[in-house]
């Protein structure tokens, strides 16, 4: 089971399950692009995040869309990982009754996971299709901070 060190405490965890939620392209020759022109290809992300304190797992929902030219969607991808976090305990906290708040460090990983994860299996999809030369971009943990968790407080 992996883990990362999080506030000197050492966090079990393993993905639980990984679901393709949502997988479309246009080929090219239906939108009357003749040559791909990659430097006019835009990416933009969706996520959402739960948790499900009883059962120890954190759900990572995570949308890709790719557009050419801003307008033109070329191929939209979205997939959930669960992941189990064996000491849910430990990256939790309850800010007040009705919130359960999670750790920004552990937040960061996953999300990086996730991306990595999606990476791969979009590349997979897309091998032998127009697009093959479209990837999720490699992110740093302060882009990751910026584009998926803005209202988390910054690492000390």
């Amino acid at each position: 089971m992996p883990s990362t060190n999080t506030k000197n405490y050492d966090i079990n965890y393993t993905i639980k399950s990984v679901e393709r939620l949502k997988f479309d392209f246009t080929a090219l020759e239906l939108l009357n692009i003749e040559n791909l022109d990659l430097e006019k290809i835009d990416v933009k992300f969706q996520q959402s995040f739960s948790l499900k304190e009883d059962i120890k797992i954190i759900s990572i929902d995570l949308g890709t869309l790719f557009t050419y030219e801003e307008e033109v969607k070329l191929v939209e991808f979205r997939i959930r990982i669960n992941y189990f976090i064996n000491e849910f305990n430990l990256v939790t906290n309850k800010r007040d009754t009705n919130k359960l708040q999670i750790l920004n460090q552990i937040m960061i990983h996953l999300v990086g996971l996730t991306l990595s994860t999606s990476r791969g299996m979009l590349a997979s999809y897309l091998i032998d299709t127009d697009y093959k030369n479209i990837f999720i971009p490699i992110l740093q943990e302060q882009d990751i901070r910026a584009f998926f968790l803005p209202d988390f407080p910054k690492l000390k």
